[in-house]
């Protein structure tokens, strides 16, 4: 089993897996909400607090995927003001890859979960350089 300290390694993991499936990111941004405190603008200027604010989202194939570089350049061709991107996987069934409808269905939950707080345990975070990030 692969641990994963940073995007090369998951795409490593995600190699070894036998089923297809696709590759989810959202890419976000963190902002002071409109109504924030001096203390939160405090900690948000020493990099913690904020809001995060989905920018947009994406599917792959794993064949579409060469490195943390070129999906980095690919996404500020559309947003450049991104900050971090959440990365999941989801599986097909059986050798088939997941349905476009499904793959919408866990984007848009992904993205939920971003701008409403949800559970975020199951994704992992990356910022600008492909570092990957924890959000407590």
């Amino acid at each position: 089993m692969v641990q994963i300290k940073d995007f090369e390694t998951l795409l490593e993991a995600a190699h070894q897996q036998p089923e297809s499936f696709r590759m989810l990111f959202v890419f976000a941004k963190s902002a002071l909400p409109p109504e924030h405190s001096e203390e939160e603008a405090k900690r948000f200027k020493l990099g913690r607090g904020g809001e995060l604010t989905p920018m947009m989202c994406v599917d792959k194939n794993l064949d579409e995927l060469t490195d943390f570089k070129a999906l980095a350049l690919e996404a500020e061709k559309v947003f450049l003001d991104w900050q971090m991107v959440f990365s999941g996987a989801l599986p097909g069934k059986v050798g088939s890859p997941p349905s476009k409808a499904e793959i919408d269905e866990a984007l848009k939950n992904m993205v939920q979960a971003i701008q409403f707080g949800g559970d975020m345990s199951g994704y992992l975070i990356f910022d600008k350089k492909g570092n990957p990030i924890r959000i407590v």
